[in-house]
C-alpha cells in the first residue's frame, strides 16, 4: 500500500500521517484509499454534522453510505454528508442484534455496536446516549437534550464512533481526527477507539504532533511540504513543545522555505517590523526572550520532523556570544534601531519634513541626561544586560551528551562555573561602556539602552504616529540591508 512516493509497512495497527497545512497529505491519503487493494473506509475532515432528530432506516442504507463515500472521494472539495444513514445503520445493527438468537442465548455478550455507547460515555461521563428509531437524544442528569442542541464535540464523537462501528472495512482512514474535540479529550477518545476496535487498521491524518505522539503509532509518515513523504521513527515525531507549535501552525505550509525566530510577542513591534521586511516565503515567529530564540533554533534545527525547513534567528544586542544561524542586532532592541539617525532621516524625507541632524542629536542628548540622572534606572539596565548575558550563555542542553548522570552533573557544574567566573568582568565592561555612552551622547548609546522612550521622542519630531513611522522606516536603506544580512529577504 503506497502513500504518495513511499511504500507503507504491511504489518501495522496504527499509522500516522502528519504534515503542515498545504502539504497534500489529505489528497494523497484519498488516492491511497481509492487504490488500497482492500476495502477502506475514509472519514473526511469536511463532513456534514447536523444530527437528524430521528434515524432513517431502509434496506438500501449500505449502498447509500458507499455511494456517498465514493462521491466524496471523486470530488473531495465538498462535504461528506452520510451522517443520517450511518446513524440509521448503527441503530438498525443494534436492534437486529437484540432480536437475534445470539443475544437470546447470552444477553451478557456485547453487541457489535456497543462500543458507540460505551466510548461516548467514557468520553462524556455525565452523558448517556439515547439512540432509538424515533429519537436521538442525550440524557444529562434530569435533562434530555435533543440532537439539535448537541455540541460540536458530541456530534463529532458520535459520528466517528458510528462510522467506525458500522464499517465492514478492515482499513479506516480518518482525516483530522481531532476536529471539534479538546486536545485532552481527543487523546482519551482515540485511545479508547483503538483499544475497542483492535481488529481494524487505522491511519490518522493530522497536523497535531502532540496528538500523534500520544497514540504511540506503529509508523509515522511525515509530509515534507512538496507532495513527498518519508517514514520516521515514531519516537522522532516531537522533541520539544516548540516543534509541535511550529509544525502544527495553520500558517506554516509548503510555501515557506525559511523560519526566522525573533524576540517579542505575536503582533509586537519585533513581529511587525521583521514581518514587513521579510520575503513572502519567509515566516517570522516571535518566541519571547533571547534565550527562547537560541533554544528554538537548537531544537528546531535538530528536529527530524522539520528537516526541510531552514531555521534562523534574530536577537537584540544582549552581551551574549554569537551562535550559528543567529543575527545579533547592532542595537539594544528594534526600537533603538528605529531611532537611529539614518532611519529617522529616511522617514523625515518621506514625509517631506526638514531633517536637521542637530534636532536628532539634541533629542538623544536629552534622553541620555534623563537616564544618567536616574541611578536606579542605570542599575536596572545593567542588571538586565547581565541577565541577558547569562541567559544566552546557558546552553546546558548542548552539553548533555552522556547518559551517565555523574558525567552530566560535572559538565553542567563546569559550564555554570565558567559563566560565573566571567560575570564580574562582564559587569565591569557593561557598566563602563554604559556610563561612557551616557556622558558622550553618541549614537553608541543606542546599543546599550532600550529605545522605547527615545523612539516616542524621535517619532514626534518626524510629525507622524508610531505605525506610520514604522511603515516608512522599513523601506530605509539600513533596514533593507539588515533584512538581507539576517535572511529575512534575498534582495534589497
Amino acid at each position: 500500500m503506497k502513500l504518495g512516493n513511499i511504500e507503507l509497512p504491511n504489518d501495522f495497527r496504527i499509522g500516522i500521517v502528519v504534515g503542515p497545512n498545504g502539504s497534500r497529505k489529505t489528497r494523497s491519503a484519498i488516492e491511497m484509499a481509492k487504490s488500497a487493494g482492500e476495502p477502506a473506509t475514509f472519514i473526511a475532515a469536511f463532513r456534514y454534522m447536523t444530527v437528524p432528530p430521528s434515524a432513517q432506516i431502509n434496506s438500501q442504507v449500505d449502498s447509500e453510505i458507499l455511494k456517498l463515500q465514493n462521491q466524496f472521494l471523486q470530488a473531495p472539495h465538498g462535504l461528506l454528508s452520510d451522517i443520517s444513514p450511518v446513524l440509521g445503520k448503527a441503530i438498525q445493527a443494534e436492534a437486529n442484534y437484540l432480536l437475534s438468537n445470539k443475544y437470546a442465548a447470552n444477553p451478557q455478550v456485547a453487541s457489535p455496536t456497543a462500543g458507540i455507547w460505551q466510548i461516548f460515555h467514557q468520553s462524556f461521563p455525565d452523558r448517556e446516549l439515547q439512540l432509538e428509531l424515533n429519537r436521538l437524544n442525550i440524557q444529562r442528569g434530569q435533562h434530555t437534550i435533543p440532537s439539535s442542541e448537541w455540541s460540536d464535540g458530541e456530534r463529532a464523537a458520535l459520528y466517528l464512533l458510528a462510522k467506525i462501528a458500522t464499517s465492514d472495512a478492515n482499513l479506516v482512514l480518518v482525516d483530522e481526527p481531532t476536529i471539534h474535540l479538546h486536545e485532552d479529550l481527543a487523546v482519551r477518545f482515540w485511545r479508547a477507539v483503538l483499544q475497542r476496535y483492535e481488529s481494524k487498521k487505522f491511519i490518522l491524518i493530522t497536523h497535531d504532533l502532540r496528538f500523534a505522539m500520544a497514540l504511540s503509532p506503529d509508523f509515522a509518515c511525515v509530509a515534507n511540504g512538496s507532495g513527498k513523504f518519508r517514514l520516521v521513527d515514531s519516537n522522532d515525531l516531537v522533541s520539544d513543545e516548540l516543534v509541535a507549535e511550529v509544525y502544527g501552525s495553520a500558517i506554516l505550509n509548503s510555501h515557506f522555505r525559511q523560519l526566522i525566530l525573533c524576540e517579542g510577542r505575536p503582533g509586537g513591534i519585533d513581529d511587525r517590523i521583521y514581518g514587513a521586511l521579510a520575503d513572502q516565503n519567509v515566516l517570522v515567529m516571535p518566541v519571547g526572550s533571547c534565550g527562547a530564540v537560541l533554544h528554538g533554533i537548537e531544537v528546531l534545527s535538530s528536529s527530524k520532523v522539520l528537516s526541510n525547513l531552514v531555521v534562523k534567528g534574530i536577537v537584540d544586542a544582549d552581551w551574549g556570544s554569537k551562535k550559528a544561524g543567529v543575527t545579533v542586532l547592532d542595537y539594544h532592541d528594534i526600537e533603538s534601531f528605529l531611532s537611529s539617525f539614518n532611519v529617522f532621516e529616511h522617514v523625515c524625507k518621506a514625509v517631506k519634513c526638514s531633517t536637521p541632524q542637530q534636532d536628532w542629536k539634541t533629542t538623544l542628548a536629552e534622553h541620555a541626561s534623563v537616564v544618567a540622572s536616574d541611578p536606579e534606572r542605570v542599575n536596572y539596565y545593567i542588571r538586565e544586560a547581565l541577565r541577558d548575558f547569562v541567559e544566552s550563555s546557558i546552553q546546558i542542553r548542548s552539553h548533555i551528551t552522556s547518559k551517565d548522570p555523574s558525567i552530566v552533573s560535572t559538565a553542567i557544574s563546569k559550564h555554570l562555573n565558567d559563566i560565573a567566573s566571567g560575570l564580574s568582568e562582564k559587569q565591569i565592561t557593561i557598566t563602563t561602556e554604559l556610563k561612557n555612552a551616557l556622558s558622550s551622547h553618541h549614537e553608541e548609546l543606542l546599543k546599550l539602552i532600550p529605545g522605547k522612550d527615545l523612539l516616542n521622542r524621535i517619532q514626534r519630531i518626524a510629525g507622524v504616529d508610531r505605525r506610520r513611522y514604522e511603515q516608512l522606516a522599513v523601506d530605509s536603506e539600513p533596514m533593507r540591508s539588515f533584512a538581507c544580512a539576517s535572511g529575512l529577504r534575498s534582495k534589497p
